[in-house]
């Protein structure tokens, strides 16, 4: 929980305390429709015990949880009967007095008081200690108004600044399904202040989801370009390996950085046009036609000038470490601004026209976003794996169709499967651990003077060789984890390891490291000033998504 929100409910206990127990109509309304099945329930930042004797009454055995140590003892006075039930504990890693494995949890207005850095290992927290199919209650303020720049009140008690949308992805996630939404009124009667209220379900991830509307505009929308599946195939990355760029709006929809679809967009069509036999990929292009791809010759421009120093590898180093030479900056500010100019003009305005589900996506010029539903994005985060080999395919077989079969579907297949930096890249990473006086590996803790590089997430999964991926391993080990991802425990034993060894690597490498660790962050650089620790959280946060989406094998050592 936040320092400075836990300060004032400790320092105003009994003001807080007067307040949970004159609160009228609020979770408690939806527990019988929660938790219809009598059961052991655990109340998440109980306050003064309202919920629980309420739970208790409906015939449950419940629980609570309070890390103000001033309200659970005014609680205790006030309620002997609950000196047993009401224990010290919050969220995320404070679940330490838990040992019971419970039917239900709610968790009424306190998600809200823990830093963003902070909620997936919260859910997390609370994913671990729910039984089979268990189901969880949270409210959250809608649009909490009147916060300064950190989004703190006039108490100083952080609110911070998440979407039931939000939440409904990040608990899908990781194994939940949403049962219910409902949206209430305060029940202290604040005029300003709104409450959203979900619960969710544990269950099997791995059945099949909906995705009829993505679904029609990849089988049925009209294509005579790949616009489109370069489009999508740009947004299930960015969901998969930099979901946190996408910024949640409480109207019900999303909006992904136009810039970083941009940059996809560069990696895509790279190969395509670098190539010596000429791959068209609008209907009509061909060699000598009037209108080509509209950022064809930008492009080609752009590939000559790194065709004898490095190609597409090299550029992507240079783009990441900001180092564009004055040369080539006004031609790449040129192809950016055709590349939006496409987008935006193109698929961003057609995907869905011509189907009865209608548009899927608007364009917000002032803040150069892709808008999209958020039910629609929530499909695409959580689908995106498998969305992403039809698309290769699809974007394969039109091709082929494009050039009247002269290019096989199979050759388009090899270069849209080039990547921008190979998985032996890792050369920058290895050169800045071997001039280290003393390498112990990141995974057992041992000196090492042979190592390999590890990728924490295999490359495998997320073809990433960004700096934070890259880790110093005893050869052995790294051929015992392979293409496993590495356990959450394993992860939390080694956190000062892996941290040690990103500040060495963002030492030597700085703008790199910056741009690559701001893109799983969710900004364009590491604006947290103790960025370690926001990282690592998006690191085990990746780390579960991926898990959990592709069914991988988890890899332990001991």
């Amino acid at each position: 929980m936040d320092p400075k929100t836990l300060l004032y409910y400790s320092s105003h206990a009994q003001e807080a305390f007067e307040k949970y127990e004159s609160a009228k109509g609020g979770i408690e309304k939806y527990f019988k429709q929660s938790f219809p099945q009598k059961g052991l329930i655990l109340d998440i930042g109980t306050g003064s015990g309202r919920d629980v004797r309420h739970l208790i009454k409906e015939g449950h055995e419940a629980y609570g949880l309070e890390p103000s140590d001033e309200l659970r003892t005014l609680t205790i006075q006030k309620y002997p009967e609950l000196a047993q039930r009401i224990l010290k504990g919050f969220l995320p890693d404070g679940l330490s007095s838990v040992d019971k494995k419970f039917d239900g949890v709610i968790c009424s207005a306190v998600l809200m008081h823990i830093p963003k850095e902070h909620i997936f290992d919260s859910i997390f927290s609370i994913k671990r200690i729910l039984k089979k199919d268990g189901r969880v209650l949270i409210s959250i303020p809608i649009d909490r108004k009147h916060l300064d720049e950190e989004r703190r009140d006039e108490k100083k008690r952080l609110f911070t600044d998440i979407t039931a949308e939000y939440l409904e992805l990040l608990f899908e996630r990781i194994g939940f399904k949403t049962l219910q939404k409902w949206t209430d009124k305060d029940s202290l009667r604040r005029k300003d202040i709104s409450w959203a209220t979900l619960l969710f379900q544990l269950v099997d991830v791995s059945k099949s989801r909906p995705i009829d509307q993505i679904e029609s505009v990849l089988n049925r929308d009209k294509k005579v370009a790949t616009y489109k599946l370069a489009l999508f195939r740009a947004l299930c990355e960015i969901s998969m390996t930099s979901f946190q760029r996408v910024r949640w709006f409480p109207g019900g929809t999303v909006g992904v950085p136009l810039q970083d679809v941009c940059e996809k967009w560069i990696y895509y069509y790279w190969p395509l046009i670098e190539t010596p036999s000429f791959i068209p990929q609008i209907q009509g292009e061909h060699e000598s036609c009037t209108k080509p791809i509209a950022f064809r010759e930008l492009l080609a421009n752009l590939i000559a000038h790194y065709s004898n120093s490095g190609g597409l590898p090299a550029f992507t180093v240079d783009l990441r470490k900001k180092n564009i030479s004055s040369e080539i900056k006004p031609l790449l500010k040129k192809l950016n601004t055709r590349l939006k100019n496409t987008i935006t003009k193109g698929p961003v305005t057609y995907a869905g026209g011509s189907l009865s589900t209608g548009r899927l996506f608007e364009y917000d010029p002032e803040n150069q976003q892709i808008i999209l539903d958020a039910d629609i994005w929530k499909e695409i985060s959580l689908m995106s794996h498998r969305i992403l080999d039809a698309l290769i395919l699809r974007w394969a077989e039109l091709t082929a169709k494009l050039s009247k079969d002269i290019i096989s579907p199979s050759k388009v297949i090899d270069l849209l499967l080039v990547n921008p930096l190979p998985e032996r890249e890792v050369s920058l990473a290895r050169s800045i651990y071997r001039n280290l006086q003393r390498v112990e590996c990141v995974w057992s803790g041992k000196t090492i003077e042979k190592f390999d590089i590890d990728h924490v997430i295999p490359f495998s999964f997320w073809r990433n060789n960004d700096l934070w991926n890259l880790m110093p391993s005893q050869p052995r080990l790294n051929l015992q984890k392979k293409d496993k991802l590495p356990s959450h425990s394993l992860l939390i034993r080694r956190k000062d390891s892996i941290i040690y060894y990103w500040q060495i690597l963002r030492k030597e490498s700085e703008p790199r490291f910056d741009f690559e660790a701001g893109k799983i962050l969710g900004g364009d650089k590491l604006y947290h000033p103790n960025w370690e620790l926001p990282l690592f959280s998006a690191l085990a946060e990746a780390v579960e998504v991926t898990a959990l989406q592709r069914g991988c094998e988890r890899w332990e050592f001991k």
